[in-house]
């Protein structure tokens, strides 16, 4: 399990991680998405990844490190 904290100049930034394609492209799945200390859980893949978001991923093997490089 991996948290992430969005950068305001990262890729994730202003997309939504079924846009990402992140179980596809790095075989992870997004668990939640924390907001201003607030965690959300239900429909994460729809919401909206904003900057400053911390978000909690799980995946095998390097996905995970793959997506902390992918997000910084």
């Amino acid at each position: 399990i991996v948290e992430a904290v969005v950068r305001a100049d990262s890729r994730l930034s202003r997309r939504s991680a079924s846009g990402l394609a992140l179980r596809s492209r790095y075989d992870l799945t997004l668990l939640g998405i924390a907001r201003a200390g607030v965690l959300t859980r239900e429909e994460v893949h729809a919401r909206i990844i904003l900057p400053g978001d911390v978000l909690l991923l799980t995946g095998p093997g390097e996905g995970g490190e793959q997506m902390a490089k992918f997000v910084a």
